[in-house]
């Protein structure tokens, strides 16, 4: 990788929306650990994270579709 382009460096982590996942993950990990929030939170976050993770995943292949298929 010779410029600094984010794109290109996140991609070589799985991706902005994956980074941004696992980020969200160390976070309320973290809350968890220092008892700010409660393991039912802690459930309810992380079911939100991954649904939202692949929501937007469906959302972009489809676009993806949509703008391949269209002359």
């Amino acid at each position: 990788m010779d410029t600094l382009d984010p794109e290109a460096a996140l991609a070589e982590y799985g991706g902005r929306r994956f980074v941004l996942a696992v980020g969200a993950g160390i976070v309320y990990t973290a809350l968890l650990i220092a008892g700010i929030v409660t393991e039912d939170a802690y459930i309810w976050l992380q079911g939100i994270t991954v649904g939202a993770f692949m929501g937007a995943s469906a959302v972009q292949h489809s676009s993806r579709e949509k703008a391949r298929v269209q002359p």
